[in-house]
This record gives structure tokens, C-alpha cells and sequence, in this order.
């Protein structure tokens, strides 16, 4: 569980990271050519961030491998 919430906490933050970098670069994008053209742009880019899942190999994967097994020797558990 442990490994879980370590994952989580990293996806949440490079999703989350990338939410100022990409107001900045819009901000950016709107002053140099005005704010409708750059809603347009960004709305012609946005299917483009589907291509990096298409180009994965996420796609192609259809059965989820199993998990590795825990290292022997360690404590799993922490109840007593």
C-alpha cells in the first residue's frame, strides 16, 4: 500500500506541476497573438496529447502483468 500512495503522490504531482508551466506558455501564446487565436491553437493541439497514448505500448497491452513478488525476508505486514 505503501508503494501505492508513493505512485500516487507522483502522478499528482507531475500532473498537477505542469498546470503553471502551461498557464504560463497560454498567457504567452495570448499576448503575442490575442486570446482567440490562442484558444484556437490550443484547441487544434489538444487531440495531439492523444498521440502519446496511441504511441505507447500501453495500447497494445491486453492482459495486465501480474505483480512482482515481494523480496524474501521482508515484513509485509504491520500488524502484530
Amino acid at each position: 500500500m505503501e508503494l501505492f500512495s508513493r505512485v500516487n503522490a507522483t502522478g499528482n504531482v507531475s500532473n498537477y506541476g505542469t498546470i503553471p508551466i502551461g498557464a504560463l506558455l497560454a498567457g504567452g501564446l495570448a499576448s503575442a497573438l490575442g486570446v482567440r487565436e490562442a484558444m484556437w491553437i490550443m484547441t487544434a493541439l489538444l487531440p495531439v496529447s492523444s498521440l502519446f497514448l496511441l504511441a505507447s505500448p500501453l495500447r497494445r497491452l491486453r492482459i495486465l502483468p501480474d505483480a512482482a513478488p515481494p523480496p524474501t525476508g521482508s515484513v509485509q505486514s504491520w500488524s502484530t
